[in-house]
């Protein structure tokens, strides 16, 4: 099996009083649902071609509900990531 680090991007102005874009704890409750569906289960079984970049399309799809939603990174090594822009 493989691993993989997914980078959820968002984007937008940060917040006066917070200092933020947004709270990272608003963006986990997002993915994190999502991203557990694929956890220690066959890739196939979600997507025909699971390549990186089909999978980080595949959550970017999925994520599209966030506001400030900018895109998805998905790395299969410390050297090796793809970056899916949001539909817009």
């Amino acid at each position: 099996g493989h691993s993989y680090r997914v980078v959820v991007v968002v984007h937008g102005p940060v917040d006066a009083m917070t200092g933020w874009v947004m709270d990272f704890a608003d963006i986990d409750a997002v993915a994190r649902p999502i991203i557990a569906t694929l956890d220690h289960s066959n890739l196939n079984d979600h997507l025909a071609n699971p390549t990186s970049e089909l999978l980080a399309a595949w959550l970017c799809e999925r994520l599209s509900g966030l506001r400030g939603l900018q895109g998805v990174e998905v790395a299969e090594t410390e050297r090796s990531s793809c970056f899916v822009e949001a539909r817009r």
